[in-house]
């Protein structure tokens, strides 16, 4: 996650190493940043078990319930960001799964994309179901909190001046 702040470039690419993501739909979802702020990849045919594909659907859900959100598959890790997104926000141990919810309360905007998805063909999951339950629920109500208790410093801001100050600035500049 430290690599988020350090990047560099105007587009920032997280994908897992396992290559169970396609790297090829990589281009696409970086042509959706000229709308977007950020692209979450959605992966469609998942090549894994059917405990784990089940599992994913009813945490994903839960997370959206709880948080009040609709990230389709927040465990898919093609995603794509506007580095502005990614350098301005304080990062937390294993809030990397919250990325686009808390982006989305800043007032980013976050797009979901289908994705390819391929079999594992080497290594291990360092995830189990039950191993990351724990910090997971209690990542998930921190974010709820959040949502709950963030003051939003732009919202309603009005900025009057009074007419004597508009028309003196105005007259200035002729």
């Amino acid at each position: 996650m430290a690599g988020l702040h350090h990047s560099r470039g105007e587009a920032v690419v997280t994908l897992d190493g396992d290559l169970q993501n396609d790297p090829e739909d990589i281009p696409r979802l970086v042509e959706k940043l000229e709308e977007f702020d950020v692209v979450c990849g959605v992966r469609i045919h998942r090549q894994d078990s059917l405990w784990k594909h089940v599992s994913s659907r009813i945490a994903n859900n839960f997370r959206n319930w709880v948080t009040d959100d609709n990230i389709v598959d927040t465990g898919c890790t093609l995603k794509v960001f506007r580095g502005e997104c990614v350098r301005s926000i304080e990062l937390y141990r294993g809030m990397h799964r919250f990325l686009p919810t808390l982006l989305k309360m800043r007032g980013y905007r976050v797009v979901q994309v289908p994705v390819r998805h391929h079999a594992r063909l080497r290594g291990k999951t360092k995830y189990g179901t039950w191993g990351r339950l724990v910090k997971g629920l209690a990542d998930l109500y921190a974010v709820r909190w959040m949502k709950k208790n963030r003051i939003d410093y732009n919202a309603g801001l009005e900025i009057y001046e009074h007419p004597e100050v508009v028309e003196r600035r105005i007259q200035s500049r002729l």
